[in-house]
């Protein structure tokens, strides 16, 4: 009979292939026994909210020859996959004996890519000479590894954006700002990545023009519908001029549309939706398409955004987040916390910061409902911690 382990031998250890993964992808994790005698083994994860679960395990072969006396070919080494769920920080432990292994845990930080938003207001064109931005919000993807590339397709030259020359701007709370000037005319192409892999709405394709009409502003990307939206066309002063707008329903229905002249050449075009889906926007000018027009915008649902809402808390310090409910006419929000007692202040039409301060540490649940109706991704677990 063999005699029970007080501790796991120094010679038994776990490897990972990173340190840092996607989540949903397999990251290979090793157990090497090989300089102990045969005894169970095991791998387990724990997750960012403290759930444990024990990873199927496979003994690796042997090298042919090296059989033990009775014929037996084991190579005490054994392999699992790790997948992770969720964003956020787990732990790798692995176990000899029951015992865990002196190097366990092991930390790998899993990220998602797909929580990336990409924040544009002009789409599809820029000027020569001035810059074309956007913001990247990684705060809900666990990893603020950003890179950024721009492509100019007419010369093949490819640039690596870089904070150091301004032209990748962190704006804090995991959120930057893109800001590029092209000096020549043609299409440009953004490429985005967090954590080695393409976000969401990447890549970015515009076409830079050295003109005098540019249409601009988040009427020309995005709309809600009942909601009146709007964008700029800045053109050329003058009476020889003249501009023509026309926007059309996914049904074939013209939507009724207020163009507002201003001073300098520009006009605001204000447009209300009624209907989901792709609508198509015409801009004419002397009876000329504007550069880029006609312009797309999937016109969707109003939404409820949750933002700053982090996945750890310090256990007894106040915390905040936002709910914005700007897009909704008429509906009431409710909040159930595990976290502590939640307290809202209203920020703006139908936008309010949520305040609360954890009173118990462990993972703790937060639900947000709006009339009656869960919110997508919730409820979400909320881990509390010391520090």
């Amino acid at each position: 009979m063999r005699a029970a382990l007080t501790a796991c031998p120094s010679s038994i250890f776990i490897t990972l292939t990173s340190r840092t993964q996607h989540v949903n992808t397999d990251n290979l994790v090793t157990l090497d026994a090989s300089q102990e005698e045969e005894r169970p083994v095991a791998i387990k994860s724990v997750s960012p909210s403290g759930e444990e679960a024990e990873l199927d395990i496979y003994p690796v072969p042997p090298p042919s020859g090296s059989e033990d006396e009775e014929g037996a070919a084991i190579s005490g080494v054994y392999e699992a996959n790790f997948s992770p769920t969720s964003v956020g920080e787990w732990k790798i432990i692995g176990q000899y004996a029951d015992l865990d292994t002196n190097d366990s845990p092991h930390t790998v930080r899993a990220y998602d890519s797909g929580m990336v938003n990409i924040i544009r207001d002009a789409v599809l064109m820029g000027q020569v000479g001035k810059p074309y931005s956007f913001e990247v919000d990684c705060l809900q993807a666990g990893s603020t590894d950003l890179d950024v590339s721009v492509l100019q397709e007419s010369t093949g030259n490819e640039t690596k954006l870089d904070p150091a020359d301004g032209t990748i701007k962190d704006l804090g709370n995991d959120n930057f700002e893109v800001n590029y000037v092209p000096y020549e005319p043609g299409f440009y192409m953004f490429t985005v990545l967090c954590g080695g892999q393409e976000v969401g709405g990447s890549p970015i394709r515009i076409e830079v023009q050295d003109i005098d009409v540019y249409v601009h502003g988040v009427g020309i990307q995005s709309a809600v519908v009942t909601h009146q939206t709007a964008f700029m066309v800045d053109a050329q002063n003058g009476p020889e001029n003249k501009m023509e707008i026309e926007i059309i329903g996914p049904s074939g229905r013209s939507v009724e549309v207020d163009q507002r002249s201003q001073e300098g050449g520009s006009s605001v075009i204000n447009y209300t939706p009624t209907e989901i889906g792709e609508h198509t926007i015409h801009v004419l000018y002397n009876d000329l398409p504007a550069p880029g027009s006609p312009y797309t915008v999937d016109v969707r649902p109003a939404k409820i955004y949750v933002k700053k809402l982090g996945d750890s808390f310090i256990l007894n310090q106040e915390a905040k987040f936002e709910v914005d409910a700007s897009e909704m006419k008429k509906g009431m929000i409710e909040i159930d916390s595990e976290v502590g007692e939640c307290k809202h202040f209203k920020t703006g039409y139908n936008t309010y910061v949520v305040t609360f301060t954890p009173a118990s540490l462990g993972s703790q649940e937060l639900a947000i409902k709006y009339n009656e109706e869960m919110l997508p991704g919730f409820p979400k677990m909320l881990q509390v911690v010391t520090e």
